[in-house]
């Protein structure tokens, strides 16, 4: 298969439908399992607060809200 270009609806619509996924799943986590290991060194508190920070920045970056 080809590598192609995706367009900005397809990326947005792909980033959306992924954010809808992700809060769904964060939504199941019971609370006796967010101090478990979940990644590495990191738990599952950790992962969920590293996880929604990537969404902000993406989405800061498509907004034109670059920082340093």
């Amino acid at each position: 298969m080809a590598d192609r270009t995706f367009t900005y609806d397809e990326a947005a619509a792909a980033f959306r439908e992924s954010g809808h996924w992700w809060r769904s799943l964060v939504g199941g986590i019971e609370d006796h399992q967010w101090d478990l290991m979940a990644l590495g060194e990191w738990n599952v508190r950790e992962l969920v607060a590293h996880t929604g920070r990537a969404f902000k920045t993406v989405a800061e970056y498509v907004g034109g809200e670059v920082k340093d």
